[in-house]
Formats: C-alpha cells, sequence, structure tokens
C-alpha cells in the first residue's frame, strides 16, 4: 500500500519527563494511539513536543516502551504568550527569541494537540498557571494551524476574567474533546462550540500484566497524594475545600488494614516518592520506589488485589488493569469521569466527613469482589469511548476533520 505524506504532530501541555506519572501516562497514551492509527493508515507521522521540561533521555524512554522510531520524536521549547501580570509579561519577552523559533516549527505541523496535563485548563490550581498555558493556545490559534483541545476536564473557572479568556480559546479551537460528560455539559454552557466526548487517555495505556504467583494474603496498594497531606509533597496551588480530614482517614484505614492480619499494605508513589515522603515510615507497610515511567507503575500497580487511590490516574491505572479500585476525590474530575462510566465507588473528599469516608472505604475493601466484578463490567463503555477518541485522531491524521 502506497504510504500517504508524512504527518507532522505537534504537542502541547504534554510532559515526557515529569515526577507525576499522571501527566506522563497521558503523554504515553497520546502518542501511542497516534501512532498505531498511523502504522494501520500507512501513514508516517512524526511528533513534536512544545515542552521546555523535555530531556534526550526522556524521549528515548518514551521511543523504546512505545517502539517508536528515532527520528519519531523531537522537542521544542514551550510557547511563552502571558500578558496577565507585569512578571508575565517579563518571562514572555525573555523567552521571545524561543516563542519565535517554535512558531516557525508549529507552523509546519499539520494540527496541535494540547491536553493542558489532564486537568490544568482551570484556575483550581492558580491563575498563572491558567494564563501561561492558555496563552499558548491563543498564541497556537493565531498561526492557523488547527488546535485540537484533547480530552481533558474543562474548568472550574472561578474568575470571570479566566472564563471569558478560556471561552475564547475554547471556540477558536478546531475540534474540543472532554474526557467526561460534566465537562462537555460545563463547556457548552457558557460556549457555542460542540464539545466531544470521550474518556481519559490513560486508560489507553499499555502495560504488562504483572505475574506474582500464588499469595496468602490480600494484595491492597494504597497511593497517598502529596497534595493532600500535611507533610505537603506537591507545591502546586491548589484552592479547594474538604469535609473529610485526609490525613486522618489515611491513617485511620493503613491501621485498620493492620489490624485485620489478611492485607499486605503496598504504599505506591505517583508523583515522585510521595507515599514515602509524606506518609513514611509506617511499621508493616511495604514501601516501594518511584517507578521511571507510567508503564512501569501500572504494571506494579496491576498486581494488587485492591487499590485505594487519591491521583486520578494511578486509580485510572488500577481500574483498566482490572483491580478492585477506590478513587479518593479531591475534586469534580472524579465524579466526571467515574460517572461517565457509571462506576460509583468513589470517596468524596468535599462531600463526605472524615468518618463517613472511613466508614465507606472499609465497606468497599470488605466487598472487593464487587469492585473487581464492577471494574470489569465498565470495560465495554471505557472501549466505546477510547474507539471515538481514536476515530477523531483517525481522521485528522488523513486530514479529514
Amino acid at each position: 500500500m502506497r504510504k500517504l505524506r508524512k504527518r507532522i504532530v505537534g504537542l502541547m501541555g504534554c510532559t515526557v519527563n515529569n515526577k507525576n506519572l499522571g501527566c506522563m501516562a497521558l503523554s504515553y497514551s497520546l502518542v501511542n494511539c497516534i501512532n498505531e492509527i498511523a502504522k494501520k493508515e500507512s501513514i508516517d507521522v512524526e511528533f513534536v513536543f512544545f515542552d521546555n521540561s523535555a530531556t534526550n533521555t526522556a524521549i528515548t524512554k518514551l521511543r523504546n516502551q512505545l517502539g517508536l522510531l528515532d527520528n519519531q520524536a523531537i522537542i521544542a521549547k514551550a510557547l511563552e504568550w502571558d500578558f496577565h501580570t507585569l512578571k508575565a509579561v517579563g518571562r514572555t519577552i525573555k523567552h521571545f527569541p524561543d516563542t519565535m523559533k517554535s512558531l516557525q516549527i508549529i507552523k509546519s505541523c499539520d494540527f496541535i494537540v494540547d491536553l493542558t496535563q489532564g486537568d490544568s485548563f482551570s484556575d483550581i490550581y492558580g491563575q498563572d498557571r491558567f494564563y501561561r498555558w492558555t496563552g499558548a493556545k491563543a498564541l497556537v490559534e493565531k498561526t492557523k494551524i488547527p488546535l485540537v483541545l484533547g480530552p481533558q476536564t474543562y474548568g472550574p473557572f472561578f474568575d470571570d476574567k479566566v472564563k471569558k479568556f478560556a471561552k475564547s480559546v475554547i471556540e477558536a479551537a478546531a475540534i474540543v474533546i472532554a474526557r467526561d460528560e460534566e465537562s462537555k455539559e460545563y463547556v457548552e454552557s457558557f460556549c457555542s462550540k460542540s464539545v466531544l466526548s470521550t474518556t481519559d487517555l490513560a486508560f489507553m495505556l499499555p502495560h504488562k500484566k504483572a505475574d506474582i504467583g500464588a499469595q496468602s494474603k490480600i494484595r491492597i496498594g494504597i497511593n497517598p497524594s502529596g497534595l493532600l497531606c500535611r507533610n505537603k509533597t506537591d507545591d502546586s496551588s491548589f484552592d479547594s475545600k474538604f469535609k473529610t480530614d485526609y490525613e486522618k482517614y489515611m491513617n485511620h484505614i493503613i491501621d485498620w488494614l493492620k489490624k485485620q492480619q489478611s492485607y499486605e499494605i503496598h504504599m505506591i508513589s505517583h508523583v515522585g516518592n510521595e507515599a514515602i515522603d509524606s506518609m513514611g515510615g509506617i511499621d508493616g507497610v511495604i514501601y516501594h520506589q518511584e517507578c521511571a515511567t507510567p508503564i512501569e507503575v501500572k504494571t506494579l500497580i496491576s498486581s494488587m488485589d485492591i487499590f485505594v487511590g487519591a491521583r486520578m490516574h494511578a486509580t485510572i491505572g488500577a481500574v483498566s488493569s482490572g483491580v478492585a479500585t477506590i478513587p479518593v476525590a479531591y475534586s469534580r474530575k472524579f465524579s466526571g469521569l467515574y460517572g461517565a462510566l457509571g462506576y460509583p465507588y468513589i470517596i468524596d473528599l468535599q462531600s463526605l466527613d472524615t468518618e463517613k469516608a472511613i466508614e465507606l472505604t472499609k465497606e468497599y475493601i470488605l466487598g472487593y469482589i464487587q469492585l473487581q466484578s464492577a471494574t470489569r463490567a465498565i470495560r465495554s463503555r471505557i472501549q466505546t469511548k477510547s474507539n471515538l477518541t481514536q476515530e477523531i485522531f483517525s481522521d485528522l491524521l488523513r486530514g479529514e476533520a
């Protein structure tokens, strides 16, 4: 079959070198999805990461784990186009030469996909982060190269000016894809843009099913969040209020599990070594060092019987590998994602008080066989939504979108 012309895909808000393996999982999944489509369609595809944190070592790891050719992924500087404060203006001026060079590369791309690291198209992490990344989107739209807002959470946008800017960028995008119905409905409540709804890209992340042999105890993985612990290991700006005392909740669950004597407790990080740094030193708990790639951590998670996770992409790794999963939700991105899939076993820190959160978690752990069945039951829904994602990128690669 004759190969179609080469397609160059620019990637923004997609990191391959980040302690947060959830952000990397999105990048790995997106690249793998597009590359697999390209092979089926006999299309040559090259990826350009517009990411200041990317390194040649990180790109090599991605190529090796996903089976890419040496020339299929390259790095360029991220765009700096933010004028909302004097500090932002200074940064934009400082990086202006690099931005102009990257713009020339963008003009050679067939389309740009921006994931905003999955959940950062919002002011929930602060306005500096919002304006810096949204300004880059707006600049791409000025080039007339199609900007695809890939599967992600949209909002909430608390500030009126933030919401207005987001609206202008969303409406100028070529395609807007939400990873849940809640985000779709939210965007369409204040934008005229039609929004496609799929699901999180990380459900498509490949992994190797861990073979651990016969076990005498139930293996339960605990994934704490350094964003939520009092001993914070994640310095992201975060504005949210909880009814649950997260630290008290975590300590109670671990103490209870130890007393049952039927569980083997594994503490698993998904961002750096946050499990050790934020909740280290608990006797009777097996601590795992940080993994280098999202594929490696998903393989580790797949060896668990039960998984209690506060990092959303850690829970996605668990659900998609058939593990009984209890997502511990700190924002509506959890309810939006899992609600759309019909998976109700969520511990919502914003709506549940500490005692109720503890009680419900114990109930879910004791009934983990039911949760295992539930993860298998939603796989067909996940696959249907993932198929739509593949169709969208297939059309884009063929130039039909």
